[in-house]
Parts: structure tokens; sequence; C-alpha cells
């Protein structure tokens, strides 16, 4: 499991969650999730910010939500990279097409793993960009706030909480 920290949403994107720091996460259906020691580990309170992320863009989100690879400019030192990353690519989008399609948290488990809609949303919501452009990003707060649809989406903490 990774280390994640975000810089707060209600700050304007100007400072960030530190290890251990307290965050509130609202949700777009209207409620807010409190965290009163983050680990950096993506969970506040109970939930996986990556679950959650996934599940509120279930019906938004496509194959052009991942990034597809590259090949380099000198495709035979890199080709073995290149096809690599082109199975993994391959492999997120069976994965996120099966989510779409409505198959069951069970099937899922069963084809992907544990851990499945967590590697859902981190494919679709892992870095600046490619969270701001999903319908309901990530957003991470200081204080508790009024409402989801009037913040910006977090932005990566590139020192991890520290």
């Amino acid at each position: 499991m990774g280390q994640f920290s975000w810089k707060y949403a209600d700050q304007k994107n100007r400072s960030a969650l530190k290890l251990y720091g307290k965050a509130y996460v609202p949700c777009p259906d209207g409620s807010v999730i409190y965290e009163g020691s983050y680990g950096c580990y993506g969970m506040f309170g109970v939930y996986d910010i990556y679950e959650l992320v996934a599940e509120w863009n279930r019906a938004y989100i496509s194959e052009d939500n991942i990034e597809k690879p590259l090949r380099a400019s000198n495709p035979e030192q890199d080709d073995i990279y290149y096809q690599a990353a082109m199975k993994r690519y391959q492999f997120q989008c069976r994965r996120l097409r099966d989510f779409i399609s409505g198959k069951s948290d069970n099937e899922m488990e069963e084809l992907y793993g544990d851990d499945w809609k967590r590697n859902i949303g981190i494919d679709i919501a892992l870095g600046n960009e490619k969270n701001a452009a999903l319908k309901y990003p990530i957003k991470i707060c200081k204080e508790k706030p009024d409402c989801y649809e009037s913040l910006p989406a977090s932005k990566r903490d590139p020192y991890q909480g520290r």
C-alpha cells in the first residue's frame, strides 16, 4: 500500500494534509467523512478514498480515464518496457469495463483480487490532472466544508505529508 497525501481544497491547495493531521472529505451526496489522525495511506475514517472516488464516478468514467502508455523515441531500447506497459494498460481497461458494466463486487474480487476497487480509483484519480478531470474528484479539507460543489479538486502533496 503506497502513501498518499493531498493539499487542502478549502485552503486553495496551498497547505498540505500532514501525517497524523485531521481532515474532512466532502462527498458528492452531501455527507462528510472525518479523519482525526491521517496515516497517509488513503484511509479516511473507515473509507478508502480511492474506492470512494471510483464509486462516485462509476457512471461517468471510461477507458479515456486511464493513461495509455506511449512508445519512447527509441522503440528498440524500450520495446520490452512498452510491451509490459501495454499489457498493464489492457488489464486496467478490462477491469474498468467490468466495473462500469455492473459486475458484482464478488465477481470483481474473484477476477481482480481484494484491492480491485482501490486500484481502479488509483488508475482514474492518481495525479492532479486525472483527479481534476473527474466529475467527482477527491477533495480533502482542513475545516468541515459546507458543500462539495464549491470546492476545487485537491492536488497531490509532492512531499507526501512530511
